[in-house]
């Protein structure tokens, strides 16, 4: 029986992936084929695997115009914030092929090239623990013995991740220190 099971989750998980590959848009860089942010449409399910509260939970704070123009030149990024804002629309089913391309994303964000505000260890820190976590939610969702609890709490802790990467990169925008201003000028 537990074999079966096992094989009745890898098959789900191919059926997933054929889909995702499906549904890719070939003008882009391989990412999902995501409405600008302004027409997003999020469909409204009768039955979600979150309750309302624990929903309410699931968001991105918002950015500064200036990081937000910084960022959308990043496209590994970009994908990264794809993958969020597909967790907060999905039933439990998708969360199955949702860790596994957010641990794709995380590893191409990683072997990107940072931008130079960003290229910092507390950046990069913070990739780590969502990278980390995103392992614990695909192992929790594979496993058999994990809660829906535990998944709904590691999805939540993925955002509050998230949402830590961002108010880390706006900190790093907003100081500005630069060598000048600790070397002394001399005069001549």
């Amino acid at each position: 029986m537990l074999l079966s099971n096992f094989m009745g989750m890898r098959l789900y998980y191919l059926i997933f992936l054929a889909f995702l590959v499906t549904c890719r848009d070939t003008n882009s860089r391989g990412g999902l084929d995501i409405q600008p942010k302004d027409t997003l449409m999020v469909s409204k399910k009768e039955e979600t695997w979150m309750g309302p509260e624990e929903q309410a939970e699931l968001y991105l704070e918002e950015l500064s115009p200036k990081a937000d123009k910084i960022l959308q030149q990043w496209t590994e990024f970009g994908d990264l914030e794809v993958v969020f804002k597909e967790m907060v629309k999905t039933d439990g089913e998708g969360l199955i092929g949702l860790s596994e391309l957010l641990l794709e994303r995380c590893r191409e964000l990683n072997e990107s090239e940072f931008p130079k505000k960003f290229n910092v260890t507390a950046v990069k820190s913070r990739l780590v623990v969502i990278n980390t976590l995103a392992i614990k939610l695909r192992d929790l969702i594979t496993f058999q013995g994990s809660t829906e609890e535990e998944v709904k709490q590691c999805v939540l802790e993925l955002f509050e991740a998230q949402n830590a990467l961002r108010r880390r990169m706006e900190d790093l925008l907003q100081v500005s220190l630069d060598e000048d201003d600790f070397i002394p000028k001399q005069d001549n």
